[in-house]
């Protein structure tokens, strides 16, 4: 990454992987879950004290004032008001994230997986990395299958 008041470049192809977007293979899948995995226990081992703890709930409340679609809002309003979504992000665990996980992110390179873009980790809960991984990676993809892997 590269970054100045002019102009920023970012090089997505330094690895010998590739972006895939659409069907994944089994083999493919299982990868992915790993390295999440995986990414999850490396940042667990970070220091947490450069990072402030954000407020997913207010981040919420912003996202009602600029999202147009009628469902998308209806779904942030859910969580809103949800008692048990609340008392996790009230009470979970916090743990550095990579906080922008989706397939633009991930490169496939034969059966490794390589994770990319580490510029907005930050301290979210613990299955807030989980949970953009299954939603951009797998139910907006039709992989909801898998979802069995993760639990």
């Amino acid at each position: 990454m590269y970054d100045n008041d002019e102009y920023k470049i970012k090089i997505s192809k330094y690895l010998e992987g590739v972006h895939k977007f659409g069907e994944l293979t089994h083999k493919e899948i299982v990868s992915l879950i790993k390295s999440t995995r995986l990414l999850n226990r490396y940042l667990a081992n970070y220091s947490k004290d450069l990072f402030t703890k954000k407020n997913i709930i207010d981040e919420l409340k912003d996202a009602l004032n600029v999202l147009i679609d009628e469902y998308a809002k209806n779904k942030v309003l859910t969580l809103l008001y949800d008692e048990k979504f609340n008392n996790y992000i009230n009470n979970g665990e916090y743990n550095l994230v990579h906080n922008d996980l989706h397939r633009s992110n991930i490169l496939f390179d034969n059966n490794k997986v390589h994770i990319i873009d580490y510029e907005s980790v930050q301290m979210y809960p613990d299955l807030l990395q989980l949970s953009t991984l299954i939603c951009s990676s797998f139910l907006l993809e039709h992989h909801i299958d898998y979802l069995d892997v993760f639990l």
